[in-house]
């Protein structure tokens, strides 16, 4: 596991820098690391605390992160961390569930996001992101199980169970494109793979869309708030 799920090397990153540079512009090309959430539907409401897996969507689910570069899942990490794996001008492609930092890089929202410029900035925000949900439907479409978890979640030993289950389909994946990006060089054929359309049908029910989950922002100070614009002013 600790193979395959692992922070990126400094050339996987390059690599990453180059994908981000071709579908943008050189000065985003320091955007070489995507985070997303996604909710893992569960069969049934767990008998183990059951409300608390009560989802925005009206299903009982389990909610993770992944962070990954290009294909390359890997291991999660706090907020506290992100100093020891950025190097500098380096920033995370994250969407509006995600705080205002200067090292995170989200969409503007409202009321801002309508101001022209700001909208342009968006729209081409999104085609760099929406490599993370071609990432989640691949996730899913090889492994049908994470659409729709049959497992009875009844007590601390089978949560955990469930936790494992799902780490051990994001290690493999994992692997798998470890495989397959030594087999290929065309970082795109994944764009067309048909695992993509299985794993963002309807029944995957991700959480990577419009709604915002509770605020993670707290009482961010202003200071922080106008270096964070000044970020995303800096990118336009």
């Amino acid at each position: 596991m600790s193979e395959a799920v692992c922070l990126p090397t400094p050339e996987e990153k390059s690599k990453a820098k180059d994908w981000v540079e071709a579908h943008s512009c050189r000065a985003w090309r320091h955007g070489c690391i995507f985070v997303d959430g996604t909710l893992i539907p569960l069969h049934d409401q767990p008998h183990w605390y059951g409300e608390s897996y009560f989802d925005w969507k009206c299903n009982y689910s389990l909610n993770i992160q992944v962070c990954y570069h290009l294909n390359q899942a890997w291991n999660w990490y706090s907020a506290q961390e992100h100093d020891t794996i950025l190097e500098e001008n380096e920033f995370v492609w994250a969407d509006l569930a995600y705080p205002l930092e200067t090292w995170v890089v989200s969409p503007y929202k409202k009321p801002e996001r309508d101001i022209p410029k700001n909208e342009e900035f968006n729209n081409h925000l999104s085609m760099v992101r929406i490599h993370s949900k071609h990432v989640i439907g691949f996730l899913k479409g090889r492994f049908h199980s994470l659409k729709h978890l049959q497992l009875h979640i009844s007590d601390e030993r089978s949560q955990k169970f469930a936790t494992y289950w799902i780490a051990a389909c994001i290690g493999v994946y994992a692997f798998i494109m470890q495989c397959e990006d030594e087999e290929q060089e065309d970082v795109d054929s994944d764009f067309e793979d048909p695992f993509i359309a299985e794993g963002l049908s309807p029944s995957s029910s991700s959480s990577d869309s419009e709604p915002t989950p509770q605020s993670h922002q707290g009482n961010t100070s202003q200071r922080r708030l106008h270096a964070t614009k000044a970020k995303c002013k800096k990118l336009k």
